[in-house]
């Protein structure tokens, strides 16, 4: 894994401050770097009658065709007059003029914003998106906090390996990429989550291994003091190991089924193609045992959470060695096998849940 050879030794707060503190202004030799990013006016041109509020950028890429369109932009507070057309507004601004929706219904919340050129217009949030991050409604409307951010990191050491540093960043549908002088890629919201996490739950002699396993997971902050880890792949396994981290550590085991219909499923099974079928695992589960809900695509999400006992432990641990196939008993069977790159993330949380410090007092990360 790449980047396991990146971060070393600590110094790591320094970097820490940079990615989640507060914003930083961007200058003028970083704007001319950014290769028409920006508009001509620049961001320090861009009036607007208070600064603490969210600004983003409009940003278009390569890929995106001529007759794209900003769905997330809206005239009025009505679905049916939502949809910009992007090129018209390439590398213009916008300001979040208030943090409580105007309008709202079933579906969507409208937030009314101001844009560069004095057009007012609304930004449409589906009610299921984290209202944290508002821009991420739409893979062209970049968040300017997070490019300060990336630009305060540019020429930077990376944490503790002097002889590496940030190159520069680019968007890619949305995302702020940072590129090290090495030239690997490192998402700069992976990194935040990633650094905010062994903050709080990891011993700085095993950070160069943490960091390492964290490109195989998905680590999520839940609430305040607690995290969600678990595989990349989590979402298509029927069966995967799940750590919640916070004032304690627990290691659950999911069985997991989602679909567009609920499938009702009362029994999990783990077998060993390569000894003929062999059960090296069951369990039955009542009604109660399950939770139900309807994901951002509207699927039916069953999920069944089980206690990392003794015999979980060594399920998890043997689905890393041995291939094998998992059945979901229900109102049809539903079996998949677990691949070499699910297993590999796996491990990855096993390798994670050995290094965190149980013991370590928990820290709040600067905002």
């Amino acid at each position: 894994m790449v980047l396991g050879t990146l971060f070393k030794f600590p110094r790591l707060w320094s970097l820490l401050a940079v990615l989640v503190g507060t914003s930083v202004c961007v200058s003028e030799p970083a704007l001319a770097e950014t290769d028409g990013l920006f508009g001509a006016s620049g961001l320090k041109d861009f009036a607007t009658t208070n600064t603490e509020k969210k600004q983003f950028l409009v940003h278009v890429d390569s890929a995106s065709v001529g007759f794209s369109r900003i769905e997330a932009l809206c005239d009025g507070t009505s679905s049916a007059n939502c949809g910009k057309h992007l090129q018209s507004y390439k590398g213009l601004r916008g300001t979040l003029l208030s943090s409580d929706p105007v309008h709202k219904n079933s579906l969507y919340l409208w937030f009314p914003v101001v844009m560069e050129n004095g057009e007012h217009l609304f930004l449409r949030v589906p009610r299921w998106r984290s209202l944290a991050r508002p821009f991420d409604v739409s893979e062209h409307l970049v968040d300017v906090q997070d490019l300060n951010r990336a630009q305060a990191m540019v020429g930077e050491g990376l944490l503790l390996a002097p002889d590496l540093s940030v190159a520069g960043y680019a968007i890619e549908s949305g995302n702020i990429m940072l590129m090290l002088d090495n030239g690997v890629r490192l998402s700069l919201t992976a990194a935040t989550q990633s650094l905010a996490f062994l903050n709080n739950f990891a011993p700085a002699h095993d950070h160069a291994l943490a960091l390492a396993v964290f490109t195989e997971l998905e680590v999520r902050q839940l609430v305040e003091h607690e995290w969600r880890v678990r595989p990349k792949a989590a979402s298509s396994m029927l069966l995967y190991g799940e750590l919640i981290v916070g004032k304690a550590t627990a290691l659950q085991m999911v069985v997991n089924h989602s679909r567009s219909g609920a499938l009702y499923f009362n029994a999990v099974e783990v077998g060993l193609p390569s000894q003929l079928g062999q059960t090296i695992y069951r369990r039955t589960f009542e009604l109660s045992d399950i939770d139900q809900t309807i994901d951002a695509w509207g699927n039916v999400v069953e999920q069944a959470r089980i206690a990392g006992a003794t015999e979980e432990m060594h399920l998890l641990t043997k689905l890393t060695e041995t291939a094998a196939q998992i059945t979901l008993d229900g109102r049809y069977p539903v079996t998949r096998e677990i691949g070499r790159d699910q297993a590999g993330q796996l491990q990855a949380l096993l390798d994670l849940y050995n290094v965190i410090d149980q013991q370590m007092p928990i820290k709040t990360a600067a905002r």
